[in-house]
């Protein structure tokens, strides 16, 4: 999204919040990993990088 000024504005759902919560803190480092990564969030990306568990 571009404002009347020409800046970028990247909005995000309010899951973003709740990825990235340090209850869990090897959780909270993957999905941060993986937002590095990421020139546009990927919600659905980081999702599936939340849910992931070292089994």
């Amino acid at each position: 999204m571009e404002d009347e000024y020409s800046v970028c504005w990247q909005t995000v759902t309010n899951d973003l919040e709740k990825l990235l919560d340090n209850s869990d803190p090897d959780r909270a480092y993957r999905v941060m990993q993986e937002l590095y990564k990421m020139k546009r969030i990927d919600i659905d990306t980081l999702r599936k990088v939340y849910e992931w568990e070292n089994k």
